[in-house]
């Protein structure tokens, strides 16, 4: 995923054109949340952490596909963003996560589902 994401940052429009069919492909898939999740974590690069902050946030805020998630990779990605929010020194990659994470609250507090967010 981060060599995709990559490809969207670089100055030359083929490439990046390439990149977004790779992108539209690989966010089909059912890994791909956790897959941007990862990408925030440990990107060296803090424009692909913040790209990835900016795309995971878009694929969340369709209606209801946070919550048609397993539950194993919901509690992945409140974890991951979590600790990338604490851990991050990027005013601009801590602003994507603040934003994913606004998203996702308003997913799970009507659920009850995110407690930890609280403590």
């Amino acid at each position: 995923m981060e060599g995709i994401l990559h490809k969207l940052i670089l100055p030359d429009n083929d490439v990046i054109n390439e990149g977004t069919k790779e992108l539209q492909a690989e966010l089909k898939k059912s890994d791909a949340v956790p897959a941007l999740c990862s990408v925030i974590g440990s990107s060296p690069d803090p424009q692909i952490r913040q790209l990835a902050g900016i795309i995971l946030k878009k694929k969340l805020t369709k209606h209801r596909y946070w919550l048609k998630l397993p539950l194993e990779t919901r509690q992945f990605v409140k974890q991951g963003l979590m600790q990338s929010l604490v851990n991050d020194q990027e005013k601009s990659v801590k602003t994507a996560i603040g934003q994913v994470i606004g998203v996702l609250i308003r997913h799970e507090i009507p659920e009850n589902g995110w407690p930890e967010l609280m403590q």
